[in-house]
């Protein structure tokens, strides 16, 4: 009879220290998540600043382009007259 108790007892301690150790584990496991969830949309955020510049700076190319080749045509119209 004893010895049955002394192994609830060993069985009860050792699940109870499994449980916190998961529990912990749990924890820890979950601010990491929401740290690299975190580190995730910063880099999102900044991928998407960066591509509008870029998009932004295409169109300007595209804008001066357009007026050169508007400038080009008036400046060959100007001398055929």
């Amino acid at each position: 009879m004893g010895l049955l108790l002394l192994i609830e007892m060993f069985v009860a301690v050792f699940g109870l220290i499994f449980k916190v150790i998961g529990g912990v584990l749990l924890l820890i496991l979950k601010v990491a998540f929401v740290l690299v969830r975190g580190m995730l949309m910063q880099y999102v955020r900044a991928w998407r600043v960066l591509r509008r510049r870029w998009q932004e700076r295409q169109q300007d190319k595209r804008m001066k382009a357009a007026a050169a080749r508007r400038a080009a045509a008036a400046d060959g119209r100007e001398g055929e007259q």
